[in-house]
């Protein structure tokens, strides 16, 4: 088994979901999985990133790929399907959670975070730039903040705790238009427009799915999981992956190599 991992850690982004408040969890278990993959004799091979002829020439029978996805850079946002783009991305200062997490978003002292998903890429992210000092504003079209944790142990803690940071939530609006220096947003209820003075806007939007590769190469079982079939919740893709690993009859045998393929 050889896993190839285009980033210097594996993990992802869930490795940076685990960089949030109350989900430290997470770096634990990649700290597992790593002793696993030594335990298992599993080769790992990390800041290589494979072309799909470096994947035909391979010696692998059974490939998995695990490309994940990308943020999406367009601001289109689900609620307003009409509108294929947020007017004045082209001012800067524009984000996705995962720049933030990896620490490469220059943001500022006020930050308005867009949470289109109801869950903890916007959520955990607002509030981790909460514990950092900023002025942080959670915009959602839903009709609460944090819906999809709604009920779960970690959805009461969260909210006193952005409610003690001075976190404004601003649920049933969407955005109209990032200005440079704050976003105006309007309200599903009323249709009436604020502008919300900010240093950057971080959207938590849905991802695209990222998968370079062909369909089909010859000689090799190619299997996709995780968010390069379809961006999705992290339990889905630790489905796919016991799924594939399971059914596949050529990665049961101890002949046949599989190579996991990550951006």
């Amino acid at each position: 088994m050889e896993i190839v991992e285009a980033a210097p850690v594996v993990g992802g982004q869930f490795r940076l979901a685990g960089m949030q408040p109350r989900r430290g969890q997470i770096l634990d278990l990649m700290d597992w999985y790593e002793r696993q993959f030594i335990k298992l004799g599993v080769t790992l091979r990390l800041n290589t990133f494979l072309e799909a002829e470096e994947i035909a020439a391979h010696p692998a029978d059974v490939v998995l790929i695990a490309t994940g996805s990308l943020p999406d850079e367009t601001g289109f946002q689900r609620w307003v399907p009409g509108e294929a783009t947020l007017p004045g991305l082209e001012a800067g200062s524009v984000w996705s959670p995962e720049a933030v997490l990896r620490r490469e978003a220059r943001l500022g002292d006020a930050v308005v975070v867009y949470d289109e998903g109801g869950n903890w890429r916007g959520v955990g992210t607002a509030w981790a730039l909460a514990e950092q000092g900023k002025t942080v504003t959670i915009v959602t079209p839903d009709p609460f903040v944090g819906k999809e944790i709604a009920r779960t142990a970690a959805d009461g803690p969260a909210r006193r705790r952005m409610g003690a940071l001075g976190v404004r939530m601003l649920a049933e609006h969407r955005l109209v238009r990032w200005h440079g220096n704050g976003v105006a947003v309007r309200s599903f209820l009323t249709g009436q427009e604020e502008t919300i003075p900010a240093s950057a806007l971080v959207m938590a939007t849905t991802n695209r799915a990222f998968d370079p590769f062909p369909e089909v190469l010859t000689g090799k079982t190619l299997t996709r999981i995780g968010d390069c079939t379809a961006p999705r919740l992290a339990a889905y893709a630790f489905h796919d992956g016991r799924k594939a690993g399971w059914v596949s009859p050529a990665a049961a045998t101890s002949s046949a190599k599989a190579c996991r393929v990550l951006r």
